[in-house]
C-alpha cells in the first residue's frame, strides 16, 4: 500500500464499503421505525419500545418518503463509488496512469480478476438498490400505501448484503486453501458489521429531528439488533483470523496481525460505547444524540482499518518471519 495508486484504490475501497453498510442499514430502517410489513408489534419490543405512542408510530411511517430519498441517492452515490474503484483497480492491476486506462484493460479487469468481478457485482447491485428506492420514493410521493414488491424493503435489503460482501469475500478468504470455511464465516462478519455500523448510521440520519422516535421506538429496536450482530462480529473475526495467519505469533510479528490487532482494539471501544448506550437508553435517558455520534466515529476508524486488511497484499500476512 506504499504507491500512490495503491492508496487511492484503498480509498475508493473504502468508500464503496462505507456507503454500501449505510445501504444495509437503509434497507432495514422501515423494520427499526415502524415503516416496515414486518415490524414488530410494541408488546413484543420490550419495555422501552412500549413508550412509543401514536405519534412516534405515526412520525415511522412519516420518515419513509426520507429514507427511500436517501436510499436512493446513496445508492447513486454507490455505484459511483464501485464505478470509481473498479477504474482505479485496474489501472492499478494494469501498472498504468488511470487516466490512460485502455478500455480493453478495464473489461479484462471486470471479467477475468476476481476483485474486478466483485466491483462489477457491487456496481450491479448498487443500480438496483437505486432504482428499488426510486419506485418507494415515487409511491411514497404518491401517497399509495402498497408501492409493489420492489418498493418493498425486503429486496432492498437482500440486493444491499450481496453488493457488501462480494468485495471483502474475493480478498484473502478466497484465495485460503481453507476458502469453503473461510468465504462463508467473512460473509456473516461483514453482513453483521454493516447491520450494526449501517444500521445506526441510517437511524441517525432518517430520525433526524425526530427525537421520540429514535429514542423511544427505533434505538430499543436497534439495540436488540446490534446485539446479535455484535456477538457474530466477535465470533467470526476470531475465526476469520485464525484462518488467516499462519500462527499466533503472526498477530505481533506481521503488518496483517497488527492491523487484525488494530481492528480489534476498536470494535472493543464500540462494543464498550454501546453498552453504554444501551444502558442510558434503559434508564430513559433521552439524551444519546451524542454518544452515537461517537460510536459512529470510531465504526468508521474500524471500517478504515477492515478496509486495509482487504487490501493487504500476502506478503502482510506472511510477516517478517516467512
Amino acid at each position: 500500500m506504499g504507491s500512490k495508486g495503491a492508496r487511492e484504490v484503498l480509498f475508493a475501497r473504502l468508500a464503496v464499503d462505507g456507503i454500501g453498510a449505510l445501504q444495509v442499514g437503509l434497507a432495514v430502517a422501515p423494520f427499526l421505525t415502524g415503516q416496515g410489513r414486518s415490524a414488530p408489534p410494541d408488546r413484543a419490543a420490550g419495555r422501552a419500545d412500549r413508550r412509543a405512542g401514536p405519534a412516534d408510530r405515526a412520525a415511522g411511517r412519516a420518515v419513509a418518503r426520507r429514507t427511500a430519498a436517501l436510499g436512493g441517492l446513496t445508492g447513486a452515490a454507490w455505484a459511483g463509488a464501485a464505478l470509481l474503484a473498479l477504474w482505479l483497480g485496474a489501472a492499478e492491476a494494469g501498472g498504468v496512469d488511470a487516466f490512460r486506462l485502455r478500455p480493453g484493460v478495464l473489461a479484462d479487469f471486470a471479467t477475468e480478476v476476481a476483485a474486478g468481478r466483485a466491483l462489477l457485482l457491487t456496481l450491479g447491485c448498487a443500480l438496483l438498490v437505486a432504482v428499488t428506492r426510486l419506485v418507494s420514493f415515487r409511491a411514497s410521493a404518491g401517497g399509495r400505501a402498497e408501492p409493489g414488491v420492489l418498493g418493498q424493503p425486503e429486496p432492498v435489503i437482500g440486493f444491499a448484503l450481496l453488493g457488501v460482501v462480494a468485495g471483502p469475500v474475493t480478498g484473502h478468504a478466497g484465495g485460503h486453501l481453507g476458502h469453503g470455511t473461510a468465504v462463508p464465516v467473512l460473509a456473516v462478519h461483514v453482513a453483521a458489521a454493516c447491520l450494526w455500523a449501517g444500521g445506526l448510521a441510517a437511524l441517525a440520519l432518517v430520525c433526524r429531528g425526530r427525537p421520540g422516535l429514535l429514542t423511544d421506538l427505533a434505538l430499543p429496536r436497534f439495540s436488540r439488533l446490534a446485539g446479535y450482530c455484535a456477538g457474530c462480529v466477535l465470533l467470526t473475526g476470531v475465526l476469520s483470523a485464525a484462518f488467516q495467519l499462519p500462527a499466533p505469533s503472526a498477530l505481533l510479528d506481521s503488518e496483517y496481525g497488527r492491523l487484525v490487532l488494530a481492528k480489534a482494539a476498536g470494535f472493543a471501544v464500540v462494543l464498550g460505547l454501546g453498552w453504554w448506550t444501551r444502558r442510558r437508553l434503559a434508564e430513559g435517558n433521552p439524551r444519546l444524540t451524542g454518544r452515537v455520534a461517537l460510536e459512529l466515529v470510531w465504526m468508521a476508524g474500524v471500517f478504515a482499518v477492515a478496509a486495509a486488511l482487504a487490501e493487504a497484499p500476502a506478503a502482510a500476512i506472511r510477516g517478517t518471519g516467512a
